[in-house]
């Protein structure tokens, strides 16, 4: 990191205006994939330590998406409960946090991309008229692959688990849940 934040260049000491202001960018850039990188942010992997020690866990969370990620943290809140959270794919890369970016993790190892069932109507100018569908495989899940956006679902899909006898699932009943998972406390 510290190499990141010291690098000099030969041309900085050009006088010109739009030179150092390219330079500048650069350096920024540069910092900001530094700051990126850093690893130290994710927990660590480990798979050597369960896979050879008989621990034991009160639930195993597959899939460090939104979803599993909130619920993982949930009950982690329970000093005395043991969570694992396993996620098949590795860290997410620096590309993945620049929103704009996120183009560029499409159909890379961060993204299971998924082959749709082909169809007449659709995806007509890709090969055997079968689209992609990308889902993330990295911490984080598919919002590591789609921008950081984050959405709720359809609010009628909510209501109908509600109507089929599912207490508590109707969409103003869940709700106040994803504005709390939102909450940054």
């Amino acid at each position: 990191m510290e190499t990141c934040l010291t690098a000099t260049c030969a041309a900085a000491t050009t006088s010109s205006a739009s030179t150092s202001v390219f330079l500048q960018l650069v350096q920024t850039i540069l910092t900001a994939q530094c700051s990126f990188n850093n690893k130290n942010i994710y927990p660590p992997d480990r798979t050597e330590e369960i896979a050879y020690n008989n621990i034991e866990y009160d639930f195993i969370i597959v899939g460090a998406g939104t979803a599993g990620s909130i619920i993982a943290n949930r009950l982690t809140e329970i000093e005395n409960w043991k969570v694992l959270l396993i996620e098949a794919g590795d860290d997410p890369s620096a590309i993945s946090e620049i929103p704009l970016l996120f183009p560029e993790t499409l159909l890379t190892s961060e993204d299971y991309a998924y082959n749709a069932e082909p169809d007449e109507s659709i995806c007509q100018s890709f090969k055997n008229k079968v689209c992609k569908w990308n889902s993330g495989k990295a911490l984080g899940g598919s919002s590591t692959i789609n921008g950081l956006m984050y959405t709720y679902g359809n609010d009628e899909d909510y209501n109908e688990w509600s109507r089929m006898g599912n207490e508590g699932w109707s969409f103003e009943e869940v709700l106040p849940y994803f504005k709390k998972s939102q909450a940054c406390d």
